[in-house]
């Protein structure tokens, strides 16, 4: 958690073989790693700065012994007793709601029944809090103390945008996406796409799943005379008058909302959904990228290698290699330089 980048994990079989970090816009490898920490996941920090914390505002806060409370005690020696969540704000100088950690972008999907929800969660709080309250050997903190006020809470949520789902039945007004599919066996491969265009009275939407497989879809459409705008996001194609732009995203099937905007998936127009995986031989890993669909793989037509990044697919090339012909797929970059795959 808390990566500058992501990471890659290579796998042989069932074992890790190597860890990489990349960049998620290109794709691209960065450097390999040799080790990778992953915390488990936990409310409290049980860290001697934390058990310090504890047993300071535990003293500040509960005017008993500590040393004949038992959750003092397991904390005190390092253990993470049950029931410990309602002691949270006792590991901290100040706690933050989770609304503090939420971009100011973030949308919010939630159920129609939340404040019931709420109210039941606050209930319950109470009821535990005037069921043991009353114990001074086991004091615990107040409802207030753990959680949000309703109000409070209510007030967070506004701040953001939010979509509210209902489970009562609802007339959908969405529609699927016709058939645009590319048939490379006809004379006219496009033309199911470019009817669906054409005649469109609203605007389309189309969604790569990368930046690589976007700029390779471009140059199919670019030869079709198709040529939608570009967005980084949608959110911006959907303030803009464009009729027809492409942009990246996770979009498995496509589909038309409220016949006001249609969106197509990559997967519609190449046919099956394009994927890339690794194989492992004996000695070595194949780096390459597989690409299944062999219209793709046209000259000067983008593609994405999983450690070099995007180039320009340039043919084929036979190269002799320890006095044997070798024909190997050939990507080129920025200076000339030169991938050679086999």
């Amino acid at each position: 958690m808390g990566a500058e980048h992501p990471i890659r994990i290579d796998w042989f079989d069932n074992e890790i073989d190597s860890l990489r970090r990349f960049d998620p816009e290109t794709q691209r490898s960065i450097d390999k790693i040799s080790n990778l920490t992953m915390l488990p996941a936990k409310e409290v920090p049980n860290t001697p700065e934390g058990i310090q914390r504890f047993r300071q505002r535990w003293r500040e806060r509960f005017d008993t012994d500590p040393f004949r409370n038992p959750i003092y005690q397991d904390i005190s020696n390092g253990l993470v007793p049950a029931g410990i969540e309602y002691y949270l704000p006792l590991f901290f100088s100040e706690t933050s709601s989770f609304f503090e950690y939420l971009p100011e972008s973030a949308l919010i999907v939630r159920t129609n029944h939340i404040s019931e929800h709420y109210n039941r969660l606050q209930t319950d709080f109470r009821s535990r809090h005037e069921s043991l309250g009353f114990d001074i050997e086991r004091p615990i903190l107040t409802p207030e103390e753990i959680c949000l006020k309703e109000d409070e809470f209510f007030h967070h949520l506004k701040q953001f945008a939010n979509i509210e789902t209902n489970s009562e039945g609802q007339h959908s007004t969405f529609r699927p996406i016709p058939d645009v599919q590319v048939d490379s066996k006809a004379e006219a491969p496009f033309t199911k796409l470019k009817n669906f265009i054409t005649q469109s009275d609203i605007p389309i939407l189309l969604v790569a799943e990368t930046a690589g497989r976007r700029e390779a879809l471009l140059e199919m459409l670019k030869k079709q005379a198709i040529k939608p705008a570009l967005f980084d996001h949608w959110q911006d194609f959907a303030s803009s008058p464009a009729a027809l732009a492409i942009t990246t995203g996770h979009l498995e099937r496509g589909f038309i909302v409220d016949s006001q905007l249609a969106l197509v998936g990559e997967s519609q127009i190449l046919g099956e959904k394009v994927t890339q995986h690794r194989r492992r031989k004996t000695s070595d890993i194949n780096e390459d990228a597989i690409i299944r669909n062999l219209t793709e793989l046209r000259l000067n037509a983008p593609v994405v290698h999983i450690d070099h990044g995007v180039g320009r697919y340039l043919g084929l090339t036979n190269l002799s290699i320890d006095g044997q012909e070798t024909e190997l797929l050939t990507i080129g970059y920025a200076n000339e330089a030169k991938l050679y795959v086999p």
